[in-house]
């Protein structure tokens, strides 16, 4: 019993450790890029991305997951928030409604 806790903890702290070594990695990738993302930006993904304006500089996240389905139309939910280390940024949540031909239809019911 010992010997597999060792062993699973070592594996624990491995992948811990190779999290960490990917930081610096994923701030390379996103400063040479401006954004990485996970996922096709027609369905649910995650974005991270530079942040670059006048008075505002950082990093922002936007998650977008499907929402309900009203009638035909496809709605997505959309979550953006920023970690600005210049400036302030507003985090906001939002919906839309696509039709089966890719184009907005209007923001989701409540």
């Amino acid at each position: 019993m010992k010997r597999w806790l060792r062993r699973a903890g070592c594996f624990g702290l491995a992948l811990i450790w190779l999290a960490v070594l990917s930081v610096p990695l994923l701030a390379v990738v996103i400063a040479s890029r401006g954004q990485v993302q996970l996922g096709a930006q027609e369905s649910a993904h995650l974005r991270l991305f530079l942040v670059q304006e006048e008075g505002n500089n950082g990093l922002g996240i936007e998650w977008t997951r499907a929402g309900a389905t009203e009638g035909e139309n496809r709605c997505w939910r959309t979550s953006v928030s920023y970690w600005l280390w210049e400036g302030r940024g507003e985090n906001v949540t939002y919906c839309q409604c696509v039709d089966d031909a890719g184009n907005f239809v209007r923001g989701c019911s409540p």
